[in-house]
């Protein structure tokens, strides 16, 4: 079972995604800020990410910023979401490699597509 951590700040849209990809088979974490974020993906070590950029606590782009240079989750495909997509494609998240972007809203099936995409490229 693929393990995926969510972090968002909206409580309502992480219960609603982890529902979803639940029943989809995926064993979902979550987290609430970009604290959370960071300390989940070095003791849960999930195999995808799914991270919002804009968050308190330090925002997506901190927690990216983190987990890249971390040796536990350097390598760990992270999926950003946003309904911003200005802030997506800057420069300054782009040179932290994020492995995709999603627009908010998210539809569900578009959401575990782009996850099973960043697995079977991990796995290969």
């Amino acid at each position: 079972m693929n393990k995926v951590l969510l972090v968002d700040d909206d409580h309502e849209l992480v219960d609603f995604l982890s529902a979803a990809l639940s029943e989809k088979g995926w064993q979902v974490q979550t987290a609430y800020n970009a604290e959370e974020a960071y300390h989940s993906s070095q003791h849960n070590r999930p195999d995808v990410i799914v991270l919002d950029i804009h968050m308190p606590a330090g925002g997506g782009k901190t927690a990216l910023e983190r987990m890249r240079t971390s040796h536990v989750s350097y390598d760990i495909p992270v999926l950003l979401m946003s309904a911003d997509v200005d802030t997506a494609m800057s420069p300054e998240l782009r040179k932290l490699h994020p492995n995709g972007f999603i627009r908010k809203p998210l539809e569900t099936e578009r959401l575990h597509l782009a996850l099973m995409r960043l697995i079977e490229g991990k796995l290969a």
